[in-house]
């Protein structure tokens, strides 16, 4: 492995992110701030969680934490239960609301995205979807 290529394209991957990606990012979650919008991410695909472990997963306080899951669960898209283990602690989970406005957001994300690649010829697509998906699955491994 070539470490100097390595740090290249890491670093014109981050750069092209904020590109590509990051304004239709901004426009779409429009009703979230990211933090929110990447707790109800969280729990969508980590299922219920605690305080505790949601901050650990997202590298935030538990007093940001706290204040991101306090706006989610006023407005619905998350609910608070007892831990049947240890009644001590609250665990989180996203509320049927939550997903649906995720599913929404993602669309919206999405489709924006498709439409932005669409300038590209359709092998070039089917190439670039590939290494999303491959780079997603090895992630996904080591995480």
């Amino acid at each position: 492995m070539d470490y100097l290529t390595l740090k290249n394209d890491l670093f014109d991957i981050l750069v092209l992110n904020q590109k590509t990606l990051k304004p239709y990012e901004n426009k779409l979650i429009s009703k979230l701030t990211m933090l929110q919008f990447r707790t109800l991410c969280v729990l969508n695909v980590e299922g219920d969680l605690s305080l505790n472990e949601l901050a650990k997963i997202q590298n935030i306080t538990k007093q940001q934490q706290s204040l991101i899951i306090k706006s989610l669960v006023s407005v619905g898209y998350v609910s608070r239960m007892i831990d049947e283990v240890d009644r001590r602690v609250i665990r989180f989970n996203i509320t049927d609301d939550g997903k649906q406005l995720l599913d929404d957001q993602l669309s919206g994300m999405v489709n924006k995205i498709v439409e932005r690649f669409k300038s590209l010829d359709e092998d070039k697509q089917k190439e670039l979807y590939a290494a999303i998906h491959s780079i997603c699955m090895i992630l996904k491994e080591v995480a």
